[in-house]
């Protein structure tokens, strides 16, 4: 077994690459996150990933991925909370 230690030094900026280099490369994992929502499709393709996505209206999102699944796109947003509350309204934003 391996032992880690990482002394609390995790931050979320450390989370959101290890989740989009994880939805980048590794189908599994993208499946993965998708069978946690509504979407399903046999062909998916990750179009684009952008990290800390910032709209002046809307606020910023962690991670923002666009995926083809079967011939069409959907946005897929992830929001991960280290440390921090969720900001007023940010769920109505996102929606």
């Amino acid at each position: 077994m391996i032992k880690c230690n990482f002394n609390n030094t995790i931050t979320e900026r450390d989370m959101d690459m290890l989740l989009a280099q994880a939805i980048m490369t590794d189908s599994d994992f993208c499946r993965f996150v998708l069978d946690k929502t509504d979407r399903r499709g046999k062909d998916i393709c990750v179009k684009s990933v952008d990290l800390s996505k910032d709209d002046s209206n809307l606020g910023e999102s962690d991670i923002t991925v666009v995926l083809d699944i079967d011939g069409t796109q959907f946005g897929l947003l992830i929001e991960d909370k280290i440390d921090a509350i969720a900001m007023p309204d940010q769920h109505g934003r996102y929606v």
